[in-house]
């Protein structure tokens, strides 16, 4: 019975989202090399910065280098970071 019960529960873990997973799951998979941005805020008006794959949310100080094609296939400007000095 304990088995069942940490079954459901590690099931219910893995199938929670994060927030910045629900929005990347929101446009499609498709990502754009925007060149070296660093974080310097991660969660502007919804906007999070994060890994291509397997979508973790960025702490500040990490470097952006992809950024998600919006679904109309635009991309969109870079909100939570800012150009990596030369």
């Amino acid at each position: 019975m304990n088995k069942v019960i940490l079954a459901v529960v590690a099931l219910g873990l893995l199938g929670a989202c994060t927030p910045a997973q629900r929005a990347v799951n929101n446009a499609p998979n498709k990502w754009i090399n925007v060149g070296c941005h660093v974080v310097i805020n991660n969660s502007v008006d919804g906007v999070y910065a994060v890994t291509p794959f397997p979508h973790f949310k960025m702490n500040v100080g990490e470097k952006i280098y992809w950024k998600q094609v919006n679904k109309d296939g635009t991309v969109g400007d870079i909100m939570t970071g800012v150009p990596c000095k030369k």
